[in-house]
């Protein structure tokens, strides 16, 4: 584990404050340690809070966003079931309604925002001709499962179109955030590495301000080895079951579980959701997979008693069993 791992430089940044404290104590205000651009232990201080800020506005983002894609994911799994169960009831009227040609075909879980967007307000259109229509063959309002009608179903519209522009008001607020955050650490890192090189330019190896100097590198011992994962969502329990093969490393202190909700997996957006005995090699876990057509990237960490930790192959899960129908309000 290196100090690019953004949970890790807050306690590295909080030895550094702590060890630049001690010298400055040491060498007094006439003789203050000072680097680059007059940088100061105030400095590392005030950057140290500022990032710990940036962390806490990150995952705060990161929980709405998630959160947000779980209502996204509950609502469309309304639309899309109500929809093709409209296309499918209707396939048995049109023609005798003038709607002979003109039905779209039933959406998918995977069907791409736009396009399910444009076919639910074509069905819209649909289902108000019919409901309009006057129709003695059919009883009007014409529903379909469970008594599911029109106003329902524009209600459910409204309220997906209003869940993908949550997204990406949340993506852009968390892309935000990031970016300050990832600036940041970069700059830290770097003031941490010249504290490094000043303190060694001023005192002899075996001084003790030397011979304490924080590490950049959060974790001792050998580098942990890497799992293989496997993972499969369960329909009986309505859980993805996770698998992995045994670390045997004396120094393993545990399993962490991370996910990833959306995408390819990237360890920089990535959060624990679990953490596991050491002598445990599966997991479940229905994290992020609120609906039918809901998936999550995950990965099984192998963490060290020294702090070191090695990621698994990703595993991307996705709900595929039916859910029971509700009506958002």
């Amino acid at each position: 584990m290196n100090i690019n791992t953004n949970k890790d430089l807050m306690p590295i940044m909080t030895a550094f404050c702590g060890h630049f404290g001690t010298v400055s104590n040491d060498r007094g205000v006439e003789h203050p340690v000072l680097l680059n651009g007059h940088y100061t232990q105030a400095d590392l201080e005030a950057d140290r809070v500022a990032f710990g800020e940036l962390l806490f506005q990150f995952d705060a983002v990161d929980a709405e966003l998630r959160h947000a894609y779980a209502v996204r994911d509950e609502v469309k799994a309304i639309v899309v079931q109500n929809a093709a169960g409209f296309i499918n009831s209707m396939k048995f009227h049109a023609d005798a309604l003038g709607q002979g040609g003109k039905l779209p075909k039933a959406p998918r879980n995977s069907t791409k925002q736009l396009d399910l967007l444009q076919l639910c307000n074509t069905i819209i259109g649909i289902w108000t001709s019919v409901d309009e229509s006057g129709s003695g063959s059919l009883t009007l309002p014409f529903t379909v499962r469970n008594g599911y009608n029109r106003t329902q179903f524009i209600a459910n519209t409204a309220a997906l179109t209003a869940a993908y522009n949550t997204i990406i008001e949340k993506k852009r607020e968390s892309a935000t955030v990031r970016h300050n955050r990832d600036i940041l650490r970069d700059r830290v890192r770097a003031r941490l590495v010249e504290y490094r090189v000043i303190i060694r330019v001023l005192y002899p190896a075996d001084h003790l301000f030397v011979r304490t100097l924080p590490k950049l590198n959060k974790g001792d011992g050998p580098a942990a080895e890497a799992v293989e994962m496997s993972a499969t969502w369960n329909d009986a329990t309505k859980m993805a079951v996770l698998n992995w093969t045994a670390n045997t490393q004396p120094e393993l202190k545990h399993y962490e579980i991370r996910a990833c909700r959306e995408g390819k997996y990237q360890s920089q957006n990535d959060h624990v959701i679990g953490t596991v005995a050491k002598d445990k090699l599966t997991f479940q876990t229905n994290e992020g997979l609120v609906a039918e057509g809901s998936q999550i990237h995950l990965k099984v960490y192998a963490v060290t008693q020294g702090g070191r930790e090695r990621g698994s192959n990703s595993v991307k899960v996705v709900r595929t069993t039916p859910v029971s129908l509700t009506h958002a309000a």
